[in-house]
């Protein structure tokens, strides 16, 4: 990093900008900067708050942050050094490192939200079949349309204002609200996030970004949620995933072998989930196999002790399933799972006390336990198929 002279006492948007090409975003905190973290990478993950009461700095993806001096320090300044750099005395405040900021609580939507969001994505999962670009692109992706219509997916056929009053919002008055009484939901697909049937997220993949490396959307006041908590069950392993596309192919492939949740980048760290991921027997952090998938999984792995990183054998298991990778195979060699083969497998045709109606039972033979009741021996064969990973 570039030295200041001794003699200069820069301001935190100067020094900041030395290293990165900070950019206004928004009017919070007497102004907001976006710029690419000059730690772990991106293009506007690190956030600047220069004139705020205390000027502040913090990266969404690593979680650095803090105020000049501590800037300094992880450019590898000592305290002395950073506080010679800033003119500032040693006295000025103590040289404890900051502490770790502990776990945030959470909570879903108010009801209004809930209420206007859930008829958005109604509207939008109706809408869906009168897109044949987006249910190619959802296809595209692997995801059945069993997938499709399960998690309520849907699409946007145009960008929309809305009232914040509809969704419950409060005005928005800061200087650079284009429109303070409206949220906007842009054209694309719409991703609803629910949690033991209460909608929490949701996020709508953009046709035509006008950044294409923002392509997701966050309807405005959605809350921070672990995507798929409710398939957590306490004794049982789980997955964390990163992308909305990644949670739903896992979960399409693997729901038997592991629940699966989609924690994006930092959203999911609150005590709210982490208190449920502990109760899993295992917690396989699957996030992106790239560095910023590797810095974040970190965060998951001081977290939780029964965590551990499982990289995809893809950039990730959206990816996978795409190019036609085994992402069911992937996930079982995550949990150490022997793999099933078909002739474990076998089926019995059986009926009522008058024969009057045929049902096929499907058993595994290794623990000699009957799996389920079908309707055709064709119907438990695939089933059978299923199991094993074995696609048609």
């Amino acid at each position: 990093m570039t030295m200041q002279p001794a003699t200069t006492t820069p301001d935190l948007y100067t020094l900041i900008s030395v290293d990165v090409d900070l950019k206004k975003t928004a009017g919070t905190k007497g102004g907001e900067y976006h710029g690419a973290c000059p730690f772990c990478g991106g293009r506007d993950r690190l956030a600047v708050w220069p004139n705020a009461t205390k000027p502040g700095w913090w990266c969404r993806q690593c979680e650095r942050g803090g105020d000049a001096i501590q800037y300094l320090r992880e450019q590898g300044m000592s305290f002395a050094d950073a506080c010679a750099q800033l003119g500032r005395r040693l006295d000025e405040r103590p040289r404890t490192e900051r502490p770790a900021p502990a776990p945030e609580a959470c909570e879903p939507p108010c009801a209004a939200w809930r209420a206007a969001g859930g008829a958005f994505a109604l509207f939008a999962q109706q809408q869906l079949h009168a897109a044949p670009h987006a249910l190619d692109y959802l296809r595209g992706r692997g995801l059945t349309d069993k997938t499709i219509h399960a998690y309520g997916l849907g699409y946007n056929p145009a960008g929309r204002w809305s009232e914040r009053a509809k969704w419950g919002i409060a005005r928005d008055d800061s200087k650079d609200a284009r429109y303070p009484d409206q949220i906007w939901l842009p054209q694309g697909i719409v991703i609803p996030q629910r949690v033991d049937g209460v909608l929490w997220k949701i996020e709508i993949r953009q046709d035509n970004p006008a950044q294409p490396d923002k392509r997701y959307k966050t309807v405005t006041s959605s809350s921070n949620v672990l995507a798929g908590a409710d398939s957590l069950q306490p004794g049982k392993p789980f997955m964390l995933v990163e992308g909305p596309i990644d949670w739903l192919c896992v979960a399409q492939a693997a729901a038997d072998l592991c629940g699966v949740g989609r924690v994006g980048t930092s959203g999911a760290r609150r005590v709210r989930w982490l208190t449920r991921l502990a109760l899993a027997s295992v917690v396989l952090v699957s996030l992106d196999a790239d560095a910023p998938g590797d810095t974040a999984s970190k965060y998951w792995l001081d977290a939780l002790p029964n965590a551990r990183r499982w990289r995809p054998y893809y950039a990730d298991p959206a990816q996978m399933a795409q190019d036609g990778g085994d992402v069911r195979a992937w996930v079982a060699a995550g949990l150490n799972l022997k793999a099933r083969r078909l002739d474990e497998f076998s089926t019995e045709i059986v009926g009522t006390a008058d024969g009057a109606q045929l049902v096929c039972l499907l058993w595994d033979d290794t623990t000699n336990a009957v799996i389920g009741r079908y309707a055709s021996e064709a119907a438990a064969i695939a089933e059978a198929r299923r199991l094993c990973g074995v696609t048609l």
